[in-house]
């Protein structure tokens, strides 16, 4: 499922489904602001409709407006609309309309706990930026953890690492499988050694560090 907010222009929609490969298979949810239908809005509804139907046929799309005056009634919205759909991978971009219905649909998003790519390209096109909701959730990390996501940023082997820290291999093994279930470090065994790398939410917390 592929979600939008949609603003006066098509053009991040359209850019962000041809990146995605989309098909007629795909569920297309754009979301636009309730009470506040505008000539451009409605053209560029209406040009992604059209563009999509020469691209994958008959495409499936929904329109959902979302009364963004209310905060809380517009969250809980969105978090129903990626709840009770079972199409999966979600995925979401905010990179049009109005700030009130991006920052709504972030909240959404997060309050689902569905752990969606969530894309936004820049106003001039030159670069888009994706993360996951699991990226924002706070986890509670000492300076070990930070030195073992430091060193592991280039793949890294256990035996390796723990001589590097200066610490025994049990804590560093123990240490990185709690970083593991927290989708921060990856690993995987090759042959009888174990290769650890950093995720891209484990770098986030090094650069926050």
């Amino acid at each position: 499922m592929a979600i939008f907010t949609l603003g006066f222009d098509e053009k991040f929609a359209l850019r962000a489904l041809i990146r995605r490969n989309i098909d007629k298979n795909d569920l297309i949810v754009i979301l636009t602001p309730a009470g506040r239908r505008d000539t451009r809005a409605e053209k560029a509804v209406s040009n992604l409709i059209s563009i999509l139907k020469q691209i994958v046929g008959e495409p499936r799309v929904e329109r959902i407006e979302i009364p963004v005056e209310d905060f809380t009634k517009a969250v809980s919205i969105v978090r129903n609309i990626i709840l009770s759909r079972p199409e999966r991978p979600v995925y979401i971009n905010i990179s049009g309309s109005m700030r009130a219905l991006v920052i709504e649909t972030l909240g959404g998003a997060l309050l689902s706990g569905v752990d969606a790519e969530i894309e936004v390209e820049f106003e001039d096109g030159s670069h888009v930026i994706s993360f996951k909701p699991s990226h924002l959730c706070g986890e509670k990390i000492d300076s070990l953890d930070i030195r073992i996501l430091s060193e592991a940023l280039k793949e890294v082997e256990l035996a390796e690492l723990a001589e590097k820290l200066g610490e025994p291999k049990p804590t560093i093994w123990r240490r990185v499988k709690k970083l593991e279930e927290r989708n921060m470090v990856t690993t995987e065994r090759k042959g009888r050694k174990l290769r650890i790398k950093t995720t891209e939410k484990g770098m986030l917390y090094i650069a926050s560090s």
